[in-house]
């Protein structure tokens, strides 16, 4: 089986889905850019969910919106090759500003793979210091994640 868990930061908060429930929030909200967003982040990690590491990595997701408009995301789950185990789930928006970005790894426990989701970011270039600096606070979490998971997240 193949899980989604969402790490805890230093500070116990869990970024990732800390921002998507801002964007849940904007979207009640009847905010348009976050509803079109918010909509395919969740049809992404459901995505990911579904085919697992390495497999995710070689498909795009065709699928729709909640309104049934159809929608493809090329390669929506990317491995960071010079940052290694790193990986990014991505959602680009076209004509749209920004692309949301969500850092994770795997971990395997009991014979089940788990996707930990560290940090989350809207980059607005292809080069972003937001994006560096998260990726770096993962590579960090990395080796204390390792001694203890549970510091991170509710499976061991």
């Amino acid at each position: 089986m193949i899980y989604i868990e969402f790490a805890k930061d230093n500070s116990g908060q869990r970024p990732v889905l800390n921002e998507l429930e801002r964007l849940r929030k904007q979207a009640a909200a009847n905010n348009p850019e976050a509803i079109w967003l918010l909509q395919r982040i969740t049809r992404a990690l459901q995505f990911a969910q579904r085919y697992g590491i390495p497999e995710a990595l070689i498909h795009n997701l065709i699928s729709e919106d909640d309104v049934g408009i159809p929608f493809t995301l090329v390669q929506p789950v990317k491995a960071l090759k010079s940052h290694q185990p790193l990986y990014e789930l991505r959602v680009n928006q076209k004509n749209r500003k920004g692309a949301f970005r969500a850092i994770f790894f795997t971990h395997i426990f009991e014979g089940n793979q788990i996707l930990v989701f560290t940090y989350s970011v809207m980059k607005m270039k292809t080069s972003s210091p937001e994006f560096d600096r998260v990726v770096e606070l993962t590579e960090r979490m990395i080796p204390d994640f390792l001694k203890d998971p549970s510091k991170y997240i509710n499976g061991g």
